[in-house]
């Protein structure tokens, strides 16, 4: 089925890198990765008007310019970012301002150069702990807290603990509540229940682990009771959180997935790929357990690499935008689903 309303577009000056997950938001911004930059598009009614200008903030990763950004997030008030470089930098929301930052050494995670690479990147709001992805297949644990000297308030970010999650690379975090879910680049996806403060690895407790041999894991992402995953194969896979199974495998496209994200509200699932598609799927419910294609789409003819759902209003009862992300193309692209 396909969408047949009008796209929205907001134009940028630079365009996004060809990375997996490259488009994130949170309350406030909307935000892409150009090489060693993370440019947030600020979300108002008329982010998507044609005529108003844009409000563009970058936030440069103040190190070497041949070290791109590989991993974005951003929680409420709050950015994230990570470089293959072994560069973890915290901003203020916009990217405006650099509160604190971690420059990875070899004595950290080992002597192999490539250990230092960091992608995918996770946060956990109750414990105010964020994930790294690292090279070594560890998960890096970071907590977050403010400091006040002087009657000024700061936010800083310590390293608290090292997680031997992965025998290969990671390459996809995800973090809801008490679940944690790793990938590597063996194709495999882990489980881990997630218990006290999280500042120590007995608080990571291995759940179940499911592999894929040769087919990697790039996008992962939770809700409805169900973990959704992207694969280079084309294939997404649906996983039951509770029942701890896979329980839908679907060829949704031609080619690598980049970027799953999960409805905000609805048992839905929005992917998009290097097919140039974003599809959108149902999740299994008790009311109807067959999987369907809702919607299917291509914003544009260049490789998609990132997808999610924003809004521009508090209003509860506006439905959430569909936000997508192009290789090589200078606009943002969106539509209600």
């Amino acid at each position: 089925m396909s969408a047949s309303q009008p796209k929205l577009t907001v134009k940028c000056k630079v365009s996004p890198s060809l990375l997996p997950n490259n488009l994130q938001a949170n309350e406030d911004y909307l935000y892409f990765i150009h090489r060693n930059e993370v440019h947030g598009v600020k979300l108002t009614s008329d982010t998507f008007n044609p005529f108003v200008e844009p409000r563009i903030s970058s936030a440069k990763t103040a190190y070497d310019e041949k070290d791109p950004v590989s991993s974005v997030i951003a929680p409420k008030g709050m950015m994230f970012l990570c470089t293959l470089g072994g560069f973890v930098g915290f901003y203020s929301d916009g990217g405006a301002k650099l509160l604190d930052s971690h420059r990875l050494t070899q004595s950290q995670v080992g002597l192999n150069p490539e250990d230092m690479c960091l992608r995918g990147l996770g946060y956990d709001v109750a414990r105010s702990n964020l994930f790294v992805g690292c090279g070594s297949g560890e998960i890096l644990v970071f907590h977050v807290s403010l400091s006040e000297e002087e009657e000024v308030t700061t936010m800083k970010m310590k390293l608290t603990t090292k997680l031997r999650a992965h025998s290969s690379p990671i390459t996809a975090v995800a973090v809801r509540e008490d679940l944690l879910v790793t990938c590597d680049e063996l194709g495999q996806l882990r489980y881990w229940k997630l218990r006290g403060s999280g500042s120590s690895s007995a608080d990571f407790v291995a759940v179940t682990i499911f592999d894929h041999p040769g087919d990697i894991c790039w996008t992962v992402a939770i809700g409805h009771g169900y973990v959704a995953a992207g694969f280079t194969s084309g294939y997404l896979r649906y996983y039951h959180i509770d029942k701890k199974d896979m329980t839908v495998e679907i060829a949704a496209h031609s080619r690598m997935i980049n970027a799953v994200d999960m409805h905000p509200t609805k048992p839905a699932v929005l992917s998009v790929a290097e097919d140039a598609c974003a599809n959108y799927w149902s999740l299994p419910t008790e009311q109807e357990s067959k999987v369907k294609s809702l919607v299917s789409y291509s914003p544009s003819p260049s490789l998609l690499t990132g997808a999610c759902f924003v809004r521009l209003s508090e209003d509860e009862g506006q439905a959430p935008l569909a936000a997508v992300a192009a290789y090589d193309c200078r606009s943002l692209f969106a539509k209600t689903l």
